[in-house]
């Protein structure tokens, strides 16, 4: 049995107070779908359709689906807002301690004001955190660091 609430749970808390489209990639068919967080049925579509491929989001939001014969997917001027700051990480080659800790660097790298470091900190060194758990810290501490 399939169960999407986690990737939801995740979508939810990157995303959830922010408008634009977000995209799903399933690789290495190139799969794609721009969504509204609003719309989890087609998501968890989705995800149970290409539950057997890589599958990507898209941290930048776009004003509209990115048109291939426009310009580049990623085109920065497709975008509409980013609401996170990202680590690419492939499970592959890289074990899950070792991406718990490459993303409490960026975390680290972020949290260059004081009063920023004291928050940051209280995340870094806490090992016991799954990755969905620091997910969300992350989306805790940037929500409260944007200016």
């Amino acid at each position: 049995m399939f169960d999407a609430a986690p990737a939801m749970k995740f979508l939810a808390a990157l995303f959830g107070d922010h408008d634009g489209l977000i995209e799903l990639r399933a690789l290495p068919d190139a799969r794609r779908l721009f969504f509204r967080l609003a719309d989890s049925r087609r998501v968890r579509h989705f995800l149970k359709q290409h539950r057997d491929r890589n599958l990507y989001v898209g941290v930048a939001l776009r004003a509209s689906p990115a048109d291939a014969n426009k310009g580049p997917a990623g085109a920065l001027n497709t975008c509409v807002g980013l609401p996170a700051f990202f680590v690419d990480l492939d499970f592959k080659v890289t074990p899950v301690d070792q991406a718990r800790e490459a993303v409490q660097r960026v975390i680290a790298s972020q949290a260059s004001r004081s009063a920023r470091r004291a928050a940051a900190d209280a995340v870094i060194d806490n090992d016991a955190l799954t990755l969905s758990e620091l997910a969300a810290q992350v989306d805790t501490l940037w929500r409260a660091w944007r200016v």
